[in-house]
């Protein structure tokens, strides 16, 4: 983790968002994790806190921002959205759908990648839990593995071009007996709990990732 990120994400939270610097601390590295974006998730805030006809009152803000946040959410399409509709959970599942243009994807616990509107259709009313509980897609950008939310950060205005070229990245992670598998394989290794152990497990370089080391030294591999 950057410590540039946490800084910021840090700063957004207790000074944007108003959080007490205890429940800014607990929340920085979550949203870091997340790949939330500092800029985006106070403009979700002051979208949230100003809306006309929205009757939210300031802990209820603070926690749909960090909710919307971390899922990826367009603010200027959330206010468009809920001033037509007056409806948030439809200006919320439109404004998801909106962000980064739809091109995000995490993967489905069968381990297919697949965007926030395909999880809405799955899933239904729970779709931002599970979009949440699993992992993004990646691509290689200068021999590192970037998710979409950062391919915009790293390209600005030419990411989304950028994104559609880029090779998928092969993502790795440290299993409990000490051996780095891929994303699939852990699907394949934990079957129903691959989520939960991949959350928790350390991550290492991308397969196509400059200086990606398959086994660490002196592990056995088994799937």
């Amino acid at each position: 983790i950057d410590p540039h990120q946490l800084k910021e994400m840090f700063r957004v939270l207790r000074d944007s968002l108003g959080l007490s610097r205890g429940d800014a601390a607990s929340q920085t590295i979550k949203m870091v994790q997340y790949r939330a974006e500092p800029s985006q998730l106070q403009e979700l805030f002051k979208v949230l806190d100003s809306l006309p006809g929205l009757r939210m009152n300031k802990k209820q803000a603070q926690a749909k921002a960090l909710e919307l946040g971390a899922a990826g959410c367009d603010p200027s399409t959330l206010w468009r959205a809920f001033s037509e509709s007056r409806k948030m959970d439809a200006a919320c599942s439109v404004a998801l759908r909106a962000n980064l243009h739809g091109e995000p994807r995490h993967y489905f616990p069968d381990g297919a990648a697949h965007t926030v509107s395909h999880f809405h259709r799955r899933y239904g009313a729970k779709y931002i839990s599970e979009w949440l509980e699993s992992p993004p897609e990646k691509k290689i950008a200068n021999g590192k593995a970037y998710t979409a939310s950062e391919f915009r950060m790293y390209y600005n205005s030419s990411w989304e071009q950028q994104w559609h070229i880029a090779m998928p990245a092969t993502q790795m992670r440290i299993a409990e007996d000490g051996n780095a598998y891929s994303l699939k394989e852990f699907v394949k290794k934990y079957d129903s709990d691959w989520r939960e152990r991949w959350s928790a497990a350390p991550e290492v370089p991308c397969k196509e990732c400059a200086g990606s080391h398959r086994r660490l030294p002196g592990a056995e591999r088994e799937l």
